[in-house]
Order: structure tokens, then C-alpha cells, then sequence
């Protein structure tokens, strides 16, 4: 292991370096922050070190830690945890929009002295969806565990 590479573990590790698009990243240096980016497979860094060595800088060796451990750790997701997150983010987005469709039933229950059918109607197929994505939600729910102390 080179200094570069030690350096860079270092950086890594410290949290130096933030991803901040696809193929573009904010990497502390010693001096100041550099941003690196990632053109066709190809690393560039505005670092001295990079431009003048045509080497791989320690910022850029960083990344590629950074990348190497992205990868590690979207690869070891468990599909039925990602299911889940799903249908918790869905049932989410559902209670929103029926709470809006309430909002919006109360506004025109002032003004007209009844109910829209419309609005009710997209109330109560919101509500079986919501039934649905619940039940679903039942059946991938973590079993509770009992703990025995003593």
C-alpha cells in the first residue's frame, strides 16, 4: 500500500468524501474542498498532484473507495425490507391524499351546504387501496420478539 492509498483510506473513512451527483463528488482536501468527477470511466481531479503527475490523487482513490462501498452496500439489500419500505412509503401517500380529499370536502361542504359525490367517491376508493396496501403490510411485518429477562 502506497501513501496515496493511505491517505485516501484515511480521507474515506473520516467522511471526507460527499457524492453530490451521479459521477461528481466534494472531497476534502488538505487545503480546501475539490470537486472530482467521473467522465467515461475516467477520474478527474483539479488537484495539483492529478494534473501534473497524470496519476491517481489520493481524492480520486477516495471516490473510488467511496464507489467500492456504495456498491457493497446496495447490492447486500434484502428484497423483502425494500418491499416493505415500499408499501410503508405507498400507505404514506395514500393517508396524505386522503386527508387532502377530506380538506377539500369540508371547503366544499361550507360553500355548497353538502358533499361533492365525486370527492366522496374518490374517498372510499382511496380507503380500499389504503385497506389493501395494509393487508399486505400485515403479512411482511417483522414477527415481534418476545424478550425474557431474569
Amino acid at each position: 500500500m502506497n501513501k496515496r492509498d493511505i491517505k485516501a483510506e484515511r480521507l474515506f473513512k473520516n467522511g471526507g468524501v460527499k457524492k453530490i451527483g451521479k459521477d461528481k463528488y466534494e472531497v476534502q482536501g488538505s487545503r480546501r474542498v475539490h470537486t472530482v468527477k467521473k467522465i467515461a470511466g475516467y477520474w478527474i481531479c483539479p488537484c495539483e498532484d492529478h494534473q501534473f503527475r497524470f496519476e491517481k490523487c489520493y481524492h480520486i482513490r477516495a471516490c473510488i473507495l467511496y464507489e467500492i462501498e456504495e456498491k457493497r452496500r446496495t447490492s447486500h439489500g434484502n428484497f423483502f425490507n425494500n418491499k416493505y419500505n415500499t408499501l410503508k412509503l405507498k400507505k404514506r401517500a395514500i393517508e396524505e391524499q386522503i386527508n387532502k380529499i377530506i380538506n377539500q370536502n369540508k371547503v366544499y361542504m361550507k360553500v355548497n351546504g353538502f358533499k361533492d359525490e365525486e370527492l366522496r367517491q374518490k374517498h372510499h376508493r382511496l380507503n380500499n387501496t389504503l385497506s389493501e396496501v395494509e393487508k399486505e403490510l400485515k403479512k411482511m411485518s417483522p414477527a415481534p420478539r418476545t424478550v425474557i429477562i431474569g
